[in-house]
């Protein structure tokens, strides 16, 4: 818990690894809504350590959208 006030922008709110840009390029879509929502779900996932890299951030966002295109 003391990671939250003492170091809130590196645990609680990441900057994203991936910014918008590179999703609308690494997925070929367009800009808008969704953008933004699989952004969300990248800093999450920084947030709780399950993402550190570049490429385990490529790879989780390619599994959402693989995930919900079934």
């Amino acid at each position: 818990h003391e990671h939250y006030f003492t170091r809130f922008s590196e645990t609680v709110q990441p900057e994203a690894i991936l910014d918008g840009r590179s999703l609308i390029e690494i997925l070929s879509i367009e800009p808008g809504p969704e953008v933004g929502r699989l952004l969300g779900l990248l800093v999450e996932a920084q947030a709780a350590g399950e993402v550190k890299t570049r490429e385990q951030a490529i790879a989780l966002i390619k599994a959402l959208v693989t995930e919900e295109t079934k």
